[in-house]
Parts: structure tokens; sequence; C-alpha cells
């Protein structure tokens, strides 16, 4: 799996002579396990046997599967590492008679168990997103709602609305580096999928500092384009949020009109506005590009229906799954789903329109019939804009 093997000496317990010497030290130098934590502390202990919980936590780092993000579908642990497991389908649990799923995280893994999840580990590499699809299905998993780490998701947030600047944290105990990165790494692909107008062409920077024994996390955004530097980004962001503003008092000119309301016209600007490109290009996913050149790829639909929603005074994030992008609303009614590039797009749903519009507005359910199952955004998500 990529892993540079290694020598040297680890655990107060591992001798030179040991026949495992060089796997452990492969394993702890590629922080699959870490000396001192409160899983081994400074003895490894080689013949005691691994629970599964410790099997998870291996298996996720050595997947690089996000962690807390999710909420638990277990009733008997919310571990982050085991609900990350869950979520890339290696390790689901078992279903007892109430109807309650368990995890069961101090039993021992046993080797049928190991055969199998080593057999799902090579699957999940060699297709991740085909592996996930297929066990879900298979075995009816339910899908994971995510759950909110408030700090985090907030301060990605912010950096997506101050790419310019660098945000700090602070580690501090039982807090360590790790545990700051992969918080912050997961917030950030939450927030790119909730807010795809700030993160286009953008990818996550983390550093680290120390100063007077105070450990700083730095995170930072960095343009992955070749075609946008991060300040093109940053300009383009803003001259379309002034667009929108102006769109939008155009569309409604003070008049108090309920949220839903907002949203059929906002969707109907989009569909007589936008139309998908013959040769997308990167501007194309930006709701710059959809403003400027009248053409977008989903990315850039739901970037632009999110700015002018929010123009509006109405709560709209993103939804990403299934290699395409559509929004969800908070509405009077609840939390509605609307996806205008896929309306705009296809013959089966543009050409069936007579006059009402078929992907604004809808359930949960209508919308898993057209893009299959998919995390439906949590209410405090709403709240972050």
């Amino acid at each position: 799996m990529g892993y540079e093997s290694a020598a040297f000496d680890t655990y107060a317990d591992v001798s030179r002579e040991n026949w495992y010497y060089s796997y452990v030290a492969t394993a702890v130098k590629n922080r699959l396990i870490e000396v001192g934590t409160e899983d081994y502390g400074a003895m490894f202990s080689a013949n005691t046997p691994i629970t599964r919980q410790e099997a998870a936590k291996i298996l996720v780092k050595a997947t690089g599967a996000s962690t807390g993000i999710y909420a638990s579908p277990y009733g008997d642990t919310d571990n982050d590492y085991i609900v990350a497991l869950y979520s890339i389908c290696l390790m689901q649990g078992s279903v007892d008679d109430k109807g309650v799923r368990n995890f069961y995280p101090e039993t021992g893994i046993t080797r049928a168990e190991t055969s199998t999840v080593i057999y799902r580990l090579l699957q999940y590499k060699a297709n991740p997103e085909g592996f996930v699809k297929a066990q879900m299905e298979e075995f009816k998993m339910p899908a994971l709602e995510i759950k909110g780490n408030t700090n985090y998701i907030k301060t990605a947030k912010d950096i997506g609305e101050n790419p310019m600047s660098s945000f700090l944290f602070r580690e501090s105990a039982g807090v360590s580096h790790d545990d700051i990165e992969i918080g912050m790494t997961g917030a950030y692909e939450v927030c790119f999928s909730l807010f795809p107008e700030l993160f286009t062409f953008t990818s996550l920077n983390v550093g680290k500092s120390e100063q007077d024994g105070i450990v700083s996390v730095i995170f930072s955004l960095e343009s992955k384009s070749d075609a946008f530097s991060l300040s093109e980004l940053d300009s383009m962001r803003k001259q379309a949020e002034k667009s929108a503003k102006l769109i939008t008092d155009g569309l409604f000119g003070g008049r108090e009109v309920s949220d839903k309301e907002k949203v059929r016209t906002i969707y109907g600007y989009i569909l007589d506005s936008l139309e998908y490109p013959d040769d997308a290009q990167d501007i194309h996913y930006t709701p710059y590009g959809a403003l400027t050149e009248k053409k977008a790829m989903c990315q850039g639909y739901a970037g632009l229906f999110n700015l002018l929603c929010r123009q509006a005074g109405v709560k709209s994030v993103g939804i990403s799954a299934n290699n395409h992008a559509w929004n969800a609303v908070m509405t009077e009614d609840g939390i509605l789903f609307c996806d205008a590039a896929t309306e705009d797009s296809s013959a089966e749903f543009s050409e069936s329109r007579d006059g009402e519009y078929n992907l604004c507005l809808i359930s949960y359910d209508e919308m898993e019939k057209i893009h299959g199952k998919f995390l439906q955004p949590l209410a405090i998500y709403f709240d972050l804009e």
C-alpha cells in the first residue's frame, strides 16, 4: 500500500531479536500505531489479542478515512474511528433482535473477521466509491448523518470567506496536532460540499509551528488550479456576491414573499439564465463563470443558487454526492431540495415541465429516487451562514 519499511526501536518490549521488530517499526513510522498513546503506552504487548476498536483505528489510519464527521449508527459506541470505518464499509457491526446496531468495541476480532476485512480493504483500495456503493446496497446499510463539530466547521467556512488569511489552533492537553488536523480536514470536506461557491479549486494547507513551548497548528487555503491564483479566486467570489445582490434586488425589490416563493423565483431565474457548456472549462465550475458566461457545470449551478438564496435571506447549502451537486434549502416547511442543473440539462425533466418545476422544493425521498442515497444536511449547518 505504498508504505516504506523501517527498522528502529519503538516499544520497550519490542527488541531487534523479535521477528516482528521491523513490522512494528514500519507501522509506527507510518503512524498506523503510536508509541505512548492510550492504546499502547510504552509497551506493545505483542501477544495480547487486538480489540475491534484497536483494529478500527489502524484501518482508518491506513485508508485515510475522515473521522469526526458522522454521527454514530451504533448503540454501544460513538468512537470516531469506528464510525469512520462504517462510512467506508469495512466493518459495520451487527443488528440485535431489538433493531439496535452494535459494534462490540472491546471484543477481540476473530480470524474470520480479519480475513473479511483484509479482502474488503483490498477492494476498497482498488475502487473506493464503487466498493462503498455496492456494500451499502448489498447489506442495506443506513446512510450516516453528518454530525457537527461546529468549531471546526465554522473555522473552515471562515477560511473560505477569508482565503488570504491563516487560522491558528493551539494544541492542548488531550488534543494533539493529529486530532486537530483530522478535525479540520473533515470540516473542510464538509464545507466544500455545503458551500461550493467558497471552495472551488482550493485545498487546505496544514502547517505547524512551536514557540516558547506553545504548539500552533496553522490552516490556510491554497489554489489547486493552474487557471486561477488564490487572489483571483477570491476576487471572482466577491464579484459574484455583488452581482448576486443586484439580481435579487431586481427579482424581489424589497417585496415581502415567503421563502418557498423566493426559492421558486431564484430557481426559475437560474433555469432561464444558464446552460451546460459544450466544452467545460475551469471557470464553469464557479458562480462567477455562471454569471459572466451564462454557462456552468453542476457545481456552478449549486454555488450560484447558494449565493442568490443567501442574498434573498433564504438558508441554502450544497449537497454533493455521486459526482453531482445540488442544493438543500430551509423553508417554512422544513428542509427541501432543489436541483436546477439536472432539470436544466436532462430532457426527461426539462421537456416534461409543463409550466411547473420538477426538481424544485422536493423531498428527500423524491431526490433519492433520482440520485440515490445521500447524506442529509443537519439543521445546524443552515445556521452557519
